[in-house]
């Protein structure tokens, strides 16, 4: 689920959000929230940028909602579950 702070942050400093991926080809993996990936040494890392988001600030809690589930629409694809 992405983060509401990322989305106040945008809003309020008028701040584009870039979704940025990043995989290994060999790496851990913690058992938390976010699947914390740490690459093993020597392995290929690959990033990958999404089109940049304008998320500014909008009327009420309904845009809020709105935008935080199209940032999650948005970068859910991209990410991988092991």
């Amino acid at each position: 689920m992405v983060k509401a702070g990322v989305i106040r942050l945008a809003q309020v400093k008028g701040i584009f959000v870039i979704p940025i991926y990043a995989t290994a080809d060999r790496a851990w993996y913690f058992k938390s929230w976010d699947r914390f990936m740490l690459p093993k040494p020597f392995a290929r890392v690959t990033l990958r940028y999404g089109e940049m988001l304008d998320l500014t600030l909008k009327a009420g809690e309904e845009d809020f909602e709105r935008q935080r589930a199209r940032l999650q629409e948005i970068m859910l694809p991209g990410l991988h579950t092991f």
